[in-house]
């Protein structure tokens, strides 16, 4: 309220504007009065607290991880469009992939190459390979090698036709079947794997627009993850170093245009994974997702046995595949949860 009227804002600026600026311009429209950020509106009122001239004072210091990044230069390309200036004086950016992030351009051609890894790992530790796991109070524990006998895995073993057909299919099973949130949303469904493809305009636009030289850059780049399962998903998508999930390279700004006037600093982030690790259900409840997808999952293993000894054996195989991936969820959870944004907490910027 001011000299008894209601005066709303749209935008982040506006806001700012109507609460720190000296002298605040306001318009009258159909729905009420609303503040400008242009001189000479239909009327003004002044702030005692007020401390900015005028709007194009108002600046942001933004701190951006991953397409959040993109987000902001979105946000730039816009203003731009609009020919409004750019309120920012920096941006901090966590793994951002800036030329769109390659692992999501692959993910699915390239996941039974994760799975074949994993596959290939178990061999090499079949003759001396254990694993062993509680359910309910009860100890389970197997051999590698008794796991290779009684299980299908031999059907991955090869790199034949007959075994790349049933990757490939276990892969289609796993991206487009299990609810990685525990309820609807599947892997293979992430719009990340659509938006943030490097072909998709979205990002081919970015790459034509400049970033003002004024805004001052920090780019956390991260060489390698914790987990070696998500380095090893990195390197089957046919990337270098990276968080696991963004390469390197792509953190780099150097194909928009007037780049080498960007004043931007790299800080090199020598392990950290791309985010912490979130809760999913198919993995930290194994043998939930086991039970319900027994359907198709109950062909891992060989005939004979009762559905109570198939389940723990199947969990056994995914468990023993898992640790060949260095991915035990509990362990995982308390030892390498550490995160670009965990890095950035206790390494920010200082200016």
């Amino acid at each position: 309220m001011r000299n008894g009227k209601e005066i709303h804002f749209n935008g982040l600026i506006e806001e700012i504007w109507a609460k720190y600026g000296k002298d605040v311009y306001y318009r009258q429209t159909k729905s009420g009065y609303f503040v400008t950020v242009e001189e000479n509106g239909d009327g003004c009122y002044a702030n005692d607290n007020g401390y900015f001239d005028m709007p194009e004072q108002i600046k942001f210091n933004v701190i951006a991880h991953s397409s959040g990044g993109l987000a902001i230069r979105e946000y730039i390309r816009l203003m731009y469009k609009e020919n409004r200036p750019v309120p920012l004086n920096s941006i901090i950016n966590l793994s951002v992939p800036q030329k769109g992030a390659r692992l999501v351009l692959g993910l699915e051609n390239n996941f039974p190459g994760l799975i074949r890894t994993g596959i290939e790992s178990f061999y090499n530790n079949v003759d001396t390979g254990t694993i062993e796991f509680e359910v309910e109070g009860r100890k389970v524990s197997y051999n590698y090698s008794e796991l290779e006998k009684k299980t299908r895995i031999g059907l991955l073993k090869d790199k034949g036709f007959f075994s790349k057909f049933v990757t490939d299919l276990l892969s289609a099973y796993i991206l487009y079947f299990i609810p990685f949130d525990g309820r609807k949303r599947v892997l293979a469904n992430d719009p990340a794997l659509y938006d943030l493809n490097p072909e998709h305009r979205f990002i081919k636009v970015l790459n034509k627009t400049p970033i003002p030289e004024d805004i001052k850059i920090y780019n956390y780049k991260v060489r390698a993850p914790y987990a070696r399962m998500f380095e090893m998903l990195a390197r089957s998508s046919g990337l270098g170093d990276s968080d696991g999930v963004v390469d390197y390279l792509d953190t780099s700004l150097d194909n928009i245009p007037d780049y080498e006037k960007l004043h931007i600093t790299d800080i090199e982030v020598d392990k950290a994974n791309h985010i912490p690790m979130p809760y999913i259900k198919p993995l930290f409840e194994l043998r939930d997702t086991v039970e319900k997808k027994y359907g198709i999952m109950k062909l891992l293993v060989k005939s004979g046995k009762d559905k109570e000894e198939n389940i723990d054996m199947i969990c056994a195989l995914f468990f023993a595949i898992f640790k060949e991936m260095d991915f035990i969820p509990e362990d995982f959870i308390k030892n390498k949860n550490y995160s670009v944004i965990d890095y950035f907490a206790e390494n920010p910027v200082v200016f």
